[in-house]
């Protein structure tokens, strides 16, 4: 008899959680549901499932450590996380999610958001040219953090679906999250049935037919994955492009109206509301309104919990290629950025060194399950931004983070996240040496033109990094193989100096018995014949 595949539902939304697990019982899965991370533990703890639904965004950091505690716990179960919200649709390429940034700014700009971030601008740098040592960027987050504070540049606001005026938004709001639903479910349909098939061709037990029809499973679960998170976009969008005015009192009993439909006669709060829509499922007894800036808003406070990573040689050698892969461009972007840094503080620079502490950096991590790390180029420009010359400057910065996120978190709700952009702008932008595609063109245009292109190559597939990296390096070695292919062959003759030198150039007679050659370059299978 075949075993039902076995799911866990990890939500504190008990609405959203019962109405995936009613459909998904639906289509034949066994379901579990939970509301909080200690039960979901003791579920994980007392039964086995192939696949967990969780929802990241529980309150404070109890979705994050449910995930790491339910890991440690079974290091093989298939997860499928229900993240926050994003503002801005992400494109394939980074390029794609910046021209979605600037149209959504074309229609839709806080401009007092955009004042604090000049203001931050501004105070970098006068600073700077009164005197270096200034704490510019310190002094930047104080005033525009006091500033957004004292003005209440943040305006939300939680409604119900009732207080909108407009049909056309209720009907959206509606049809959006039916279609977040149906891709939630898709994809724990999906997670399931892959660790159902793995499981069977691991004990080798299930029959070729059945195997079979759980892909053709897959397969057509991955065409209405694709239907549905194309619809969910759609709506999405057309939930951000439309824009609120309040009428009424107060917030709690106000009517929300499309900015063009407002009734003659009604006065309003003079802000354009908006509705802030994520990937998520919307709760439309609480939606989310905001007539204000952007802020960094809560932080959860602590650090994450030690465990010791679970080894289980399957799962490494199954991860073992994309770690590599994962290795090798972690690598690389650290090298890429520790030779920026060099180059402008004329210090040597050790790559083995480089490799040996990302290695244990990674090590480390591993113990609170945190993500593949590396050398961040933001971080690293503020930090020489702000004078920093040796490694010890990592050590008081770890510990200021430490300290921050134990005691002062709430310090930082009201600080504008334009505030953030301008500061990693300023760093960064002082990195940028185009001097060298100048002196690599003038010296040898070819090698000049590589570069542009390898730096073009990599901006156009990112956030594909490494399909830049191997465009340059196929250019260079092209470049290498030309070069290489017809080297310099002279004849030499003894010149009236007692040297040998280029017979041609100098016009000198050949010896009819010794021929002596300068071969300027490397023998290899290219140049061979």
């Amino acid at each position: 008899m075949v075993e039902k595949t076995r799911v866990l539902i990890v939500d504190d939304e008990r609405d959203f959680a019962g109405a995936l697990a009613e459909r998904m019982q639906n289509r034949g899965l066994e379901v579990d549901t939970a509301y909080s991370g200690p039960e979901a533990l003791k579920f994980v703890a007392s039964r086995t499932y192939h696949a967990v639904v969780l929802d990241l965004a529980m309150p404070g950091m109890d979705g994050i450590e449910t995930l790491q505690r339910m890991l440690s716990l079974n290091a093989d179960l298939q997860v499928i996380l229900l993240t926050g919200r994003a503002t801005v649709d992400k494109g394939e390429h980074h390029y794609e999610t910046i021209l979605n940034v600037v149209r959504e700014a074309a229609v839709d700009t806080h401009w007092p958001t955009v004042a604090l971030a000049v203001l931050a601008f501004t105070i970098m740098i006068v600073s700077r040219r009164i005197n270096p040592r200034i704490p510019s960027v310190l002094i930047a987050v104080v005033a525009a953090t006091l500033v957004s504070w004292s003005t209440g540049s943040e305006r939300t606001s939680i409604i119900s679906i009732e207080q909108i005026e407009s049909q056309q938004v209720r009907n959206t709001l509606k049809l959006f999250n039916a279609a977040v639903s149906s891709i939630d479910e898709i994809g724990a349909q999906r997670v399931a049935l892959r660790a159902r098939r793995d499981s069977l061709a691991h004990d080798g037990d299930g029959v070729d037919h059945t195997v079979l029809d759980i892909e053709h499973q897959i397969a057509l679960l991955s065409i209405d994955l694709v239907r549905y998170k194309e619809e969910a976009r759609t709506y999405r969008a057309d939930l951000r492009r439309y824009h609120f005015a309040l009428t009424g009192d107060s917030l709690n009993s106000g009517r929300f109206h499309l900015c063009t439909e407002v009734p003659s006669g009604l006065e309003t709060d003079g802000r354009h509301w908006r509705l802030l829509v994520g990937n998520g499922q919307l709760d439309l007894s609480s939606l989310e309104m905001s007539g204000g800036g952007a802020l960094v808003g809560v932080i959860p406070r602590g650090l994450p919990t030690l465990a010791s990573p679970h080894l289980d040689l399957s799962a490494i050698l199954s991860l073992l290629p994309m770690a590599m892969i994962i290795s090798l461009l972690g690598f690389m972007e650290a090298i890429s950025i520790a030779k920026a840094m060099a180059a402008k503080t004329g210090q040597r620079l050790d790559a083995n060194q480089e490799l040996v502490g990302q290695g244990l950096a990674n090590l480390l991590g591993s113990f609170t399950h945190s993500y593949a790390v590396s050398g961040s180029f933001s971080r690293s420009a503020v930090n020489i931004q702000a004078g920093a010359v040796t490694g010890l400057s990592n050590v008081v910065s770890s510990l200021v983070v430490v300290v921050v996120l134990l005691f002062f978190t709430p310090l930082l709700y009201h600080l504008p996240q334009s505030v953030l952009a301008a500061i990693i702008m300023m760093a960064v932008a002082e990195l940028l040496n185009l001097k060298s595609f100048v002196h690599a063109w003038r010296a040898q245009w070819y090698d000049g033109l590589i570069g542009i292109t390898t730096f073009v190559c990599t901006l156009a597939f990112a956030p594909h990094l490494d399909r830049g990296i191997i465009i340059g390096v196929a250019l260079s070695v092209l470049l290498y193989l030309i070069r290489n292919m017809k080297p310099v062959i002279a004849m030499l003759s003894l010149h009236v100096d007692g040297t040998y030198r280029n017979r041609t150039c100098f016009d000198l007679k050949q010896c009819p018995y010794i021929a002596v050659i300068r071969y300027a370059g490397s023998l290899m299978f290219s140049n061979v014949d």
